[in-house]
């Protein structure tokens, strides 16, 4: 994939057309002696931006295309897919969830275009056949070292704003979990992720877990001795069954009482049962609600996680990689529906119960001044008292088993994972140690180009930490391979991560990948010597390999024998409507 053409529907709108080689987004500064005059606001950062957004990134209220001076632009991205056919995307900021897509056997121009292969498709539909990035996927078809990617997950490794260079892998927007993006950057450099992937499952697992132990302890309130637990319900179910015992033995009434004594004991147990049903709700009410303010998962974070597609594998890997992102989700979520809809049934059955009650009541104090054997019928009233107390503990400490015995289920599943998750640090160490071809090229290729660049040596490593999980790192190193501290400086920081992303795309570069890269800012504050180094050996490159290489600089920052038009893709003033959009913002 390369670009062709970044064009809108605005004309003073400054048309990018991409080429071949080396491309350079020129700003230039017209003149110095009037003072509103500057380098800043040319277009040069927004033109990275604008691509990404071209290509199908989402944007939210804070994005610079939000601004109400933007609202008639509609912008069309030309792609060359492979040869002899071309893709051009049309996105208006308006609708900016709405994309159209045309497909054609040649360059063309969109402006005008009344027939698209596909209209006003939802940028986040659930739909496949309807999702413009899922068809965008299957059009690319990107395949790298036998994986197929979706090109989201990889695009910013090639499409590098300046805030991209703090770090060379973990790039801004890899906010959430590692397990997010180092899977994918494992393949890019030629290692199969599947062991990385259910590690980090692993430890999802037993974190969740152990939370959930938590919960479960803190409703116990740390008591955790089943034997116990089952001894005092035994003791509990025999003291009630002897009240049961004494109940029966009871006689309230004559024979010409057996109406009103009947209706009363009626209602005595209706009253026992509600009272042992309202305590029951509550004590689910409150198990429910405290579920509620400690989840046992953070659905929330999980979710900005995954705005973007899921990479589309072969089915056998799909399943897999798939289980990583939503494995909270699965588990947890439909958990929370489940709190959720119990809540509100638990507290309707709870009021309708107490209503029940006071009806129970009401009619138990109207029959009760026809007992004229007072004795009895306190005695009786204690007996059902206890026998209500009793079965109210008994609750509890079935709750209380049922609790331990989840917790001892769950500190077994955590032993098994756990076993698991060492499986997989020892297969991941052995991947690691094994012959990789395509991650010792890229480290080939990053070692010389940054020998040829600063004159010193340079290395990209891969190993596990203490936790068992990847790491990448790169440094500077002496003549006795230690460690120093260039790469703690920001000009090098950025040669590193340009470097990097330069050797991985040219060994893995191929009809089914991207092959572009840009580099916003790249040249600033670095000396002459080192922008002419670092031009040079760029050209150097592209003369053997196919991919079209940009960089955005103002005209003053450029070695001369690189201000030269055969570069330039388009050329930002600060003239009135010399900037990118032809508007100031």
């Amino acid at each position: 994939m390369k670009l062709i053409k970044l064009y809108c529907n605005k004309k003073d709108f400054k048309v990018v057309n991409f080429h071949e080689g080396l491309n350079i987004v020129v700003g230039k500064v017209t003149s110095f002696e009037t003072p509103k005059n500057d380098s800043h606001n040319l277009g040069k950062t927004k033109l990275l931006e604008l691509l990404d957004f071209m290509l199908l990134g989402s944007i939210n209220k804070e994005h610079f295309l939000k601004n109400d001076i933007f609202k008639d632009f509609v912008f069309y991205l030309e792609i060359k897919i492979k040869d002899n056919q071309f893709l051009t995307i049309q996105r208006s900021t308006l609708n900016d969830t709405k994309i159209s897509i045309k497909i054609s056997q040649q360059d063309i121009n969109c402006l005008d275009c009344n027939e698209w292969d596909y209209v006003d498709l939802p940028l986040n539909s659930r739909d496949e056949e309807k999702n413009p990035k899922v068809l965008l996927n299957k059009l690319l078809n990107i395949k790298i070292n036998d994986f197929v990617f979706d090109y989201r997950k990889i695009l910013h490794y090639f499409l590098r704003n300046q805030n991209d260079y703090n770090d060379v892998f973990k790039l801004t927007r890899y906010k959430g979990k590692d397990s997010t993006w180092k899977p994918d950057l494992c393949k890019l450099l030629g290692f199969n992720p599947d062991f990385i992937i259910k590690k980090y499952q692993a430890d999802d697992f037993i974190s969740n877990s152990n939370k959930a132990i938590t919960i479960l302890s803190e409703t116990n309130d740390g008591i955790n001795n089943s034997e116990k637990i089952n001894e005092e319900i035994r003791l509990i179910s025999s003291q009630i069954e002897t009240y049961k015992d004494e109940l029966k033995t009871l006689n309230f009434f004559t024979s010409n009482d057996d109406t009103i004594n009947s209706t009363i004991t009626s209602l005595l147990l209706d009253i026992k049962k509600s009272n042992t049903k309202v305590y029951n709700l509550r004590t689910e009410i409150k198990l429910l609600e405290n579920n509620q303010v400690n989840p046992r998962v953070n659905s929330k974070k999980l979710m900005e996680l995954y705005e973007e597609c899921g990479t589309y594998f072969p089915d056998s890997l799909k399943i897999e990689y798939e289980s990583l992102e939503n494995f909270n989700k699965k588990i947890f979520e439909e958990s929370i529906k489940y709190i959720e809809k119990s809540l509100v049934d638990k507290k309707r059955e709870l009021s309708e119960t107490l209503i029940s009650l006071k009806t129970l009541n009401e009619k138990l104090s109207e029959n009760s001044k026809y007992i004229s054997q007072m004795d009895l019928k306190t005695k009786y009233s204690e007996l059902v008292a206890k026998i209500f107390d009793l079965q109210t503990e008994l609750t509890q400490k079935n709750n209380l088993l049922k609790n331990v015995t989840a917790i001892d289920k769950i500190n077994s599943d955590i032993i098994n994972k756990t076993k698991e998750k060492d499986e997989c640090i020892k297969k991941i160490n052995e991947l690691l140690n094994e012959k990789n071809p395509v991650f010792e090229q890229v480290s080939s290729k990053y070692k010389k180009l940054m020998k040829s660049i600063t004159g010193l040596s340079c290395d990209i490593r891969i190993a596990t930490n203490k936790n068992g999980n990847v790491e990448f790192e790169s440094l500077f190193l002496n003549d006795q391979d230690v460690e120093t501290k260039e790469s703690d400086g920001n000009t090098y920081k950025k040669l590193m991560c340009s470097s990097f992303d330069i050797s991985l795309l040219t060994s893995i570069g191929s009809s089914n990948s991207l092959n572009f890269i840009y580099h916003d800012g790249i040249l600033e504050s670095l000396d002459v010597n080192k922008k002419i180094l670092y031009l040079d050996e760029i050209l150097k490159i592209l003369e053997n390999n196919d991919f079209q290489y940009i960089i955005s600089s103002l005209e003053c920052d450029l070695p001369d024998e690189y201000k030269n038009q055969k570069y330039n893709c388009v050329v930002l003033t600060d003239e009135a409507n010399g900037n990118l959009f032809g508007v100031n913002f």
